[in-house]
């Protein structure tokens, strides 16, 4: 409402929280936009881009994915949360513990274990995917728009 004030179109796109909460939901996420490339809604100038919660992660993966979203302002409501398992864990277990009625339950469960099951989970999907990338790419399904995040590992 405040920036509809002030005389800004205000474009409110939410984060699909079940894509960007695990690495084969930002793949996902990610060819999506590739295939929509400069057809996609975001596809354009902003004056500002305000990123709330997981907001950076899915414009960091918009703009990765080569669609042309620019701005003049970049507006980080909180920390930047990027995907590193240790800052996905850390993030995970404090909303766990604000969130649930059983929160505390979550220090009965050692962090490093925690770490490790995320860890493990990550590099098992991200093996998945590159399996899945190399195979669609001999297929000739590989889209000119993944860029770096699909072709550098």
């Amino acid at each position: 409402k405040r920036y509809a004030k002030n005389g800004y179109e205000c474009v409110v796109v939410p984060s699909p929280v079940k894509e960007v909460a695990r690495p084969s939901g930002w793949y996902k996420n990610f060819r999506r936009n590739a295939r929509l490339g400069k057809e996609h809604e975001l596809a354009r100038h902003f004056d500002v881009v305000h990123c709330m919660s997981g907001g950076f992660l899915n414009y960091y993966l918009t703009r990765g994915a080569g669609v042309p979203l620019a701005c003049d302002t970049l507006l980080l409501d909180s920390t930047p949360i990027l995907p590193k398992p240790r800052a996905f864990t850390t993030f995970a277990r404090q909303f766990m513990r604000d969130a649930l009625p059983f929160g505390k339950v979550v220090d009965l469960f050692p962090q490093p274990l925690h770490l490790f099951l995320i860890r493990t989970r990550w590099s098992v999907t991200a093996f998945r995917l590159r399996v899945q990338h190399w195979f669609l790419r001999r297929l000739g399904r590989h889209p000119c728009a993944w860029r770096d995040l699909t072709t550098r590992w």
